[in-house]
This record gives C-alpha cells, sequence and structure tokens, in this order.
C-alpha cells in the first residue's frame, strides 16, 4: 500500500511541476543544445503519433481521405518532399526565433510552426500574418 501511495504521490508532484511551466522562449533558452534537440525530435514524433492515432479513428473508406489531407498538410507547413532538413536546423531556427525578445513570449508549438514556415520558404507575408496572431497584435 505504501508503495502504491508513494507512487501516486510521486504522480501528483511530477504532473503538476509539469503544469506549472509556461512553454515559450524564456524555458527554450534555459533549456541545453541536447535538451533542445530532444524535444525538437520529440515534438515530430508527437506529430506523427498524433497522425497514426487519429489515422486508426477513421474508417477505412474516410483513411485515404485524412490521409491526403495530412500529407498536403505537412508537405505545406514542414515541406517535406520540398527540402530536406535537419532537426538541429529546427533547433537553430527556434534559437534564432527567440533570440528575438518580442517572440519570447509564444509557446514553442507555435514557434516550432514558424520555423517550419521559414525552412519551407513560405512567404513573408504569411510569416507575419502568423506572428502577429501569436503575439496577440492582430
Amino acid at each position: 500500500m505504501k508503495i502504491k501511495m508513494f507512487f501516486f504521490l510521486g504522480l501528483i508532484s511530477i504532473s503538476l511541476s509539469f503544469g506549472q511551466n509556461k512553454y515559450d522562449g524564456y524555458w527554450w533558452n534555459n533549456l541545453n543544445d541536447d535538451e533542445k534537440l530532444f524535444l525538437v525530435i520529440g515534438m515530430f514524433q508527437g506529430m506523427e503519433l498524433g497522425n497514426f492515432v487519429t489515422f486508426l479513428k477513421y474508417n477505412k473508406d474516410d483513411r485515404e481521405k485524412y490521409d491526403n489531407i495530412y500529407n498536403a498538410a505537412k508537405e505545406k507547413y514542414f515541406g517535406v518532399g520540398k527540402i530536406d532538413y535537419s532537426n538541429q536546423q529546427v533547433v537553430d531556427g527556434i534559437d534564432k526565433f527567440y533570440s528575438d525578445y518580442k517572440h519570447r513570449n509564444i509557446n514553442i508549438r507555435n514557434a516550432l510552426f514558424v520555423v517550419g514556415l521559414e525552412l519551407t520558404d513560405a512567404p513573408q507575408k504569411d510569416i507575419d500574418m502568423v506572428l502577429k496572431i501569436f503575439r496577440g497584435t492582430q
């Protein structure tokens, strides 16, 4: 019983500590290089896992339609099939993104989105529009 209680209390404390963090540029800038790289890899793996789980939810007739939509979005926003870039380039892009103090309150998920747009040579007007939305200035 004590082991179960210790485990339960440990899970609660871990979840509370994760809930207290705001995953933005200030948090990102306190990570070391390895932590940044593992976070980016984890985010991309999470996207793939989310795609897989969502794909399984659809019935057989809808899967092809969903897969086409997913692949089109992935190609548009993350350059699959357009350019080849490494996880380290994404880390470097996020570092550069957060070097601008105006971006530091933007969460990492949205920073990754902007870096994906930049890596795929999206039009600057599209990037600027997205940044206005993420900064809350639109």
